[in-house]
């Protein structure tokens, strides 16, 4: 069967490997919580450099994800807490507060936005007027 014209393999989704990073240098674990496999818990691995580390493999689509963490903090001591990513673009309303990741044909999307007018030469800095 000619590959090319198979429906089958015309929308297939790719998928990417990301690295989710977390600056957390003072905690024992933290976990990589993400809905690409039902929220089962990923081990991240910590840095030399404070940052804790993990890369999955992520299909095509929007995904949320969350951090969980051995809290070091006094009011909730050794206590394993689910954490939004602080860097995320995109957090979702309510209880749960997850980061937002999407993935457009296997490459992350920071920003899904067009930009326009790039051809458009500016005024000389003296005539711009800034509001």
């Amino acid at each position: 069967m000619n590959t090319l014209l198979d429906p089958s393999t015309q929308n297939a989704k790719q998928t990417a490997t990301i690295e989710l990073c977390l600056f957390a240098p003072y905690n024992e674990i933290v976990e990589l919580l993400g809905s690409w496999n039902d929220f089962a818990p990923t081990p991240m691995t910590l840095g030399e450099d404070g940052w804790w580390r993990a890369q999955v493999s992520v299909p095509d689509g929007e995904h949320q994800y969350r951090y969980r963490v051995k809290s070091t903090s006094y009011f909730c001591l050794n206590e394993m807490v689910e954490v939004f990513d602080p860097y995320a673009l995109s957090v979702t309303r309510g209880k749960d507060q997850d980061s937002i990741l999407v993935v457009k044909n296997g490459q992350r999307q920071w920003v899904d936005y067009e930009w326009k007018h790039d051809a458009n030469p500016l005024p000389a800095n003296g005539e711009l007027v800034m509001y």
